[in-house]
């Protein structure tokens, strides 16, 4: 079965490298952190840490050679980065809008932008997907 896009990798799309680079980037400091947390003692922080980490590393390195389970993995820790900042931003929400209505108002903003910024992480995994292999 002949490739889709014979010869692409992310070397040949600058944005794509750009993804891989970042990725890569949040790995070696959540490496940093997991050392952090496991000297400092709290196990359970540094291990999470630490599993993040390897899957960063290895969702950049799919995303980088433009494999289907690289575009998996980082469709899997978008979206459970997207929840976290989902839910922070609702109890921020709740939080600011008890103490401050203006406060309140203005943080409806954020919780617009966080909605969006899911909304933008699967569209950008739908179009890696394409892309993969």
């Amino acid at each position: 079965m002949p490739e889709a896009y014979p010869g692409r990798t992310a070397r040949n799309l600058p944005g794509l490298l750009a993804l891989c680079l970042f990725l890569g980037l949040l790995s070696v400091l959540l490496l940093g952190a997991a050392a952090w947390f496991l000297f400092s003692g709290a196990g359970l922080e540094g291990g999470l840490s630490l599993a993040l980490a390897v899957l960063l590393a290895a969702a950049a390195f799919g995303i980088y050679r433009l494999k289907r389970w690289g575009v998996i993995l980082f469709g899997i820790l978008s979206a459970l980065g997207s929840a976290n900042h989902l839910a922070q931003t609702f109890f921020r929400y709740s939080y600011l809008s008890a103490q401050d209505p203006a406060g309140g108002a203005a943080a409806l903003l954020s919780i617009l932008i966080a909605i969006l910024i899911p909304i933008g992480l699967i569209y950008l995994a739908l179009l890696l997907w394409k892309q993969s292999r």
